[in-house]
Formats: structure tokens, sequence, C-alpha cells
């Protein structure tokens, strides 16, 4: 019988070590990730609030995790050796699939670069023991990186654990930044809650923040969103039904306060009505490099859009998306679509690169041309002489055959908003208005 036995254990040694076990995957774990950015803590920040603080207009704030701006990701893989990373801010789903991935044999561990090329910025860390470890590093400046890490197996963005809401925060509020400072900013802020879980967004008078999503704990609420060019965090406090009071912060230290009231009324400016202009188009109306690279004549469009753009801009990208659309519809009817771009490159060369790239991730057919290796608002205005004022990217210039300048919009309501649809039909009214003589419809 003994025998018997220590054959079986003989046998079954064998056998195993005969087997190739293959592993499920090459490199990160798949599944759901965790991952957190570790802005710089400022203390004077970080204690509770309350009522006489609100009363006084001050805002000392804890978060659920300390210093922490959460975001998920995802890891799969396409077949044994390519991996996808999905970044999921809501119902945004931003697909990475250019991930480097080696072993640093000076530390024994492996390494990775997760690419958000179009920003120019990336995640570079280590990873071990099922966590990456690493920086956000922003290549555009010196030396700017944030520190991060992710953890495998986590589903949960801010809670694991939800407490008893006792508030709906469902509906339009009108929003109120920079309350401890000189000058404010109005904006509507567009929340959707389901019991513990809460999206939604921030529309100001120059775009909007795009796509949040987050949580809502007792009194208190946070939204957040990571998409490889930004990290915003949103802290909040509720008063009562109709009011809160909040803090935003933004990258390394960046944070303004805070507040809103329920009001599905309020409107911001009209975004048509934003940015002046003087004259009437002619080609000095714009960039040389536009002159040179591309003429427009309008006496052979209808209709010709100018987009001023710049890559780094994420509402620039939904609008991009947008007018990518139009112009493969309305071209062959007389529309043209020419982007002008105000790059943060340090040199020429960089930006081209950047406007390539572009344009072949967008999928963009119509030309992008480089106005300048600057974003400010005075450097856009000497570029394009005819604009009076700069307020926002994107601003978008109206042309038609006759050399007038129809209509100048300014900022984007995107597809993270309810207003999105608004947008969209503002622009085609125009479109539609000029290329086929329809009545436009009400502006925004």
């Amino acid at each position: 019988m003994i025998k018997k036995v220590l054959f079986l254990i003989v046998l079954s040694v064998s056998l195993s070590a005969c087997l190739e076990i293959k592993q499920p995957y090459t490199k990160l774990p798949p599944g759901m990730w965790r991952g957190v950015i570790l802005p710089d803590a400022d203390p004077s920040q970080k204690k509770g609030i309350d009522d006489e603080d609100i009363l006084a207009g001050k805002v000392k704030f804890e978060a659920v995790a300390q210093n922490e701006i959460p975001f998920l990701m995802e890891v799969s893989y396409t077949d044994d050796d390519e991996m996808i990373i999905k970044i999921i801010n809501g119902d945004e789903v931003i697909i990475i699939d250019s991930i480097s991935f080696g072993l640093d044999r000076s530390i024994a561990k492996d390494t990775f670069t997760i690419p958000f090329t179009l920003y120019n910025k990336s995640l570079k860390g280590i990873f071990a023991e099922n966590v990456m470890e690493g920086h956000w590093i922003d290549h555009n400046e010196d030396n700017y990186k944030i520190p991060f890490v992710a953890y495998h197996g986590q589903d949960y963005r801010f809670a694991s654990i939800n407490k008893e809401v006792h508030h709906d925060l469902t509906g339009n509020w009108r929003t109120t930044f920079y309350l401890d400072e000189d000058r404010t900013r109005p904006a509507i802020g567009e929340f959707l809650q389901n019991g513990n879980h809460l999206s939604g967004t921030f529309i100001t008078e120059s775009g909007d923040y795009r796509y949040l999503d987050g949580t809502v704990q007792e009194d208190k609420f946070y939204l957040s969103t990571f998409d490889g060019a930004v990290a915003y965090l949103f802290e909040g406090k509720i008063i009562d039904n109709d009011s809160i009071i909040g803090l935003f912060r933004s990258g390394k230290t960046y944070q303004v306060t805070w507040s809103a009231t329920r009001d599905d009324q309020f409107e911001l400016t009209n975004p048509e009505s934003m940015t002046a202009v003087s004259g009437r188009y002619t080609p000095a109306s714009f960039p040389v490099s536009l002159q040179e690279e591309y003429t427009i004549d309008p006496s052979k469009q209808k209709l010709t859009i100018i987009q001023v753009l710049g890559t780094w801009c994420r509402n620039c990208l939904d609008e991009t998306n947008f007018f990518t659309e139009l112009y493969d519809k309305y071209r062959e009817d007389g529309l043209e679509i020419v982007a002008i771009s105000f790059e943060k490159a340090r040199t020429e060369e960089d930006a081209f690169k950047r406007l390539n790239a572009y344009k072949t991730r967008l999928n963009v057919n119509y030309p992008i041309v480089l106005g300048a290796l600057s974003t400010k608002g005075e450097v856009v205005m000497e570029a394009i002489p005819v604009l009076q004022d700069f307020r926002a990217y994107p601003t978008t210039i109206f042309i038609d055959s006759n050399n007038n300048i129809r209509k100048v919009h300014t900022g984007i309501y995107g597809p993270a908003t309810g207003k999105f649809e608004d947008y969209k039909n503002s622009i085609v009214s125009v479109i539609e208005n000029v290329l086929y003589q329809k009545p436009m419809h009400k502006s925004l």
C-alpha cells in the first residue's frame, strides 16, 4: 500500500513538471483598477465644515479619503500580449492602446508608461504586487509631475461602503465659483443622483468640466474626473435641499471655493454674444501660416467655419468630433472648415507633431494650421485681428460667401451636458440657413 501511494505521488509530481501553466496575462492583471492622483496637501483645507464656517464664508473640507483625486480604469487583453486600458469617468470611456511595459533590471521591477498622446502627458511608474505606483507627468512643462497609485481589484471611486443619504441633488444648480476672491464666475451645476451614486458636470461661460462621477455620503458629496489631461475633484457640503457649498481642486495645488442654489431656470450669457468682432474677412484677417498653407476663398464656398482651438483643450476635442461629422455631411454642399490651433509646444516641430497626431486620432479631414506657440488671449487676437476680444477655447467664426462674419460662437456645451443637443442644433441651424436658406432655429 505504501509503495502504491509513493508511486502515485511520484507520478503526480512528474506530470505536473511536464505541464506548461500558461499565464492569463503577460503584463498588468486584467480587471478593474482604482487609481488615485495625489496632489500636494494643504493642511489648512483639511478640517471639517461646520455651520459657523459656512455663515462666515469660510470653507474647510475633509475628504472621503485624505487628499486624493480618484478614478477608475479597466485593463483587458485583445490577445495574449496586447493590452488595452480604459479610463472610466461615468459615461465616458477613454481607450488607451499603446502602453509600454518592460523590466527595469536595476530594481528588478516591471515598469509601465500609459501615454495620453493628445495632451502630451502620461502615467509612468512601476508595477509590483498588484499595485501601480508612479507619477502623472505633464511633458509640456519642466518637472511637472504628481504622484499617483492604483490598486488592482478595487471597483469603487470614492467609498466602498455607502452611508445613508438625506437629499436628492438631481437637477440644475445656479453656481458661483471664487467665493473668497474679488472676482466670481457663474456656472450651472447639472447633477443626476441615484441613491449614493452622483454624476454630472459644471457648465461655465467658456465651456464645461465634462464627465464628473462620484458619490453622496450623508450630507456630503464628491465628484472627480481624470482623463489624462486634467485631474479634478469637487467636494460639496449639503446645507439643505436647495443649497450647497464646496471646494474645487485641480492639479497639484489649485483650489477655489464655490456655492450653489437649486435653480432650473438660470441661464448663462448667450455664447453667441460674448465675443465681439470688427470688420469683414480678408486674407490678412488670419495668421500668416493659414495664408501660406490654405487659402480661404469664400467666393468658392457658401460657408467657411474658422475653428480656434488647442490640441490640449478638452472642450475643443468635443467640438472637433462634432465638426468632423458636420464636415463630412455638408462639405459637398459648400461647407469648408479650417482650424487654427494655438499650442503649448516648445517648438514648431513639436506643435506640428501634435497637430498631425490630433488629426489622425480624431479622423479629421479638414485643415488644421498652427496659429502660434502660445495660448494667451492677446496672442490669439494678434493672430486673428477681426477678434476684438477672446474669451475661451474653442471659439468659432462663421464666414459667408460675401466675406461677412455671420456669427461668432464662444465655447461649447459638450456631450457631458444636458445642453449638447441645443448646441448642435444651433450650429446646424446656421449651416443650413446659409447653405439651403432654411429658417434658423432659436439660438442658445
